[in-house]
């Protein structure tokens, strides 16, 4: 049976996927025991729910559960599953803004990745594969792409000289980009990224970084390659990059349809350019926690060198941006922003810390003239957070420090 009216509340009702944020289900007869929480699936769209792990239920009584909201879980109605049996649906919507991935051990623990110096240039190399070199306007596609990325989070993706006769996914040291045509991609789906990963431990604990990485695509879909807008019922070469650069980013699926990190694509349908809340926050995140990463034998990744970055095309530095000046900072947690864009409407502002938890989110209406305002983050532990400020399609950032 099935019953809406044991789920009272939820909170918050926005939330991140992936980046060990908790969730407060409030509302009666759970059950003593711990059953189950289920949350709508990123990976097909949310036709299904997906179960969240055992170890990310944090609590759990008669009248509250508390529940860190795994990977792959995306924007939708949450159901509880009580001690005796009794599945209970929430009225209203969870909204799951991004979804970080996740890689899951042995034991079942989950950890977030780490992007790393693995070719010695700051970051990873790929390797156009033969079958796909060929196709120069496919090639011209993926590397508009990768300069996106490149551009909007600085994340240090590169390009090699030289191409490999390597078409298939491998666990090796090749992150290959090419078609299927040796290793035919499953009915219905036209990219794929698959990501390696190795870990280690340090002090007891499990650091994972991504190892390599592999990127295809089906040669047999009606791609549009561009850069011309996409129709004829064809699909966008370069938005199929784009989505798939972002797996390797480390960013998940989102039940979003119609948007780049949707888990499918439509024809005639163009997503060239990078959200602020949904594609370069998390990247901002999973770069500035990879900027510390010294372990197993691994230096950190390097932020891209900006070459070829127009400042209207993506943030030019996270760490400063021209038009903001947050001070003192650090800080113990109180900082003053002064946002110094002329132009008035809604200002967007978002603060996440190194595992992308959204630690403070606010709207404000600005008028003509410079912004100032006040962030306070005392309530929050000693780290480095990325500021986000959007106004209109101008997106700044900044790299914050609370140090008590």
């Amino acid at each position: 049976p099935s019953s809406e009216r044991n789920i009272t509340s939820v909170s918050p009702t926005t939330i991140t996927a992936g980046t060990v944020s908790e969730l407060t289900i409030t509302g009666s007869n759970f059950g003593a025991t711990a059953n189950k929480v289920q949350l709508r699936n990123a990976d097909n769209g949310g036709t299904g729910y997906i179960d969240a792990p055992t170890n990310h239920i944090v609590s759990w009584s008669n009248t509250q559960i508390k529940v860190r909201v795994p990977f792959r879980a995306g924007t939708g109605t949450i159901r509880v599953v009580s001690s005796g049996g009794t599945t209970f649906t929430s009225s209203g919507s969870l909204t799951i803004t991004y979804n970080m991935s996740n890689v899951i051990d042995g034991s079942n623990a989950y950890h977030l990745p780490h992007l790393t110096n693995r070719n010695s240039q700051g970051g990873y190399t790929l390797t156009f594969s033969t079958n796909f070199n060929s196709n120069s306007a496919a090639v011209a596609a993926f590397q508009r792409a990768l300069k996106t990325w490149n551009c909007g989070t600085f994340v240090n993706f590169k390009m090699n000289t030289t191409t490999t006769t390597t078409a298939c996914q491998a666990d090796d040291a090749v992150n290959i980009v090419a078609f299927d045509n040796s290793c035919t991609l499953g009915s219905g789906t036209i990219g794929i990224c698959h990501s390696w990963y190795s870990g280690c431990t340090s002090s007891g604990v499990w650091r994972w970084y991504l190892k390599g990485m592999d990127i295809k695509f089906k040669s047999t879909t009606n791609w549009n390659y561009g850069p011309a807008a996409t129709s004829g019922g064809k699909y966008d070469f370069e938005s199929i990059s784009l989505h798939e650069l972002g797996h390797a980013h480390q960013i998940g699926h989102l039940i979003a349809p119609g948007k780049l990190m949707h888990f499918s694509s439509n024809t005639n349908n163009d997503n060239r350019t990078l959200s602020a809340a949904t594609e370069i926050t998390p990247g901002n995140s999973i770069m500035t926690r990879s900027s510390t990463f010294n372990f197993c034998s691994q230096s950190p990744m390097q932020n891209y060198n900006g070459a070829g970055c127009s400042p209207t095309t993506g943030i030019a530095d996270y760490e400063i941006s021209e038009n903001i000046q947050v001070y003192p900072n650090p800080s113990q947690g109180v900082f003053t922003l002064d946002y110094s864009e002329d132009a008035s409407g809604i200002v967007e502002i978002t603060v996440v810390n190194t595992i992308g938890q959204v630690v403070l989110s606010e709207k404000i209406t600005k008028g003509s003239g410079m912004l100032k305002t006040v962030l306070d983050l005392s309530d929050h532990p000693s780290g480095t957070y990325i500021l986000t400020l959007v106004e209109s399609n101008r997106v700044s950032s900044a790299r914050i420090v609370v140090q008590k």
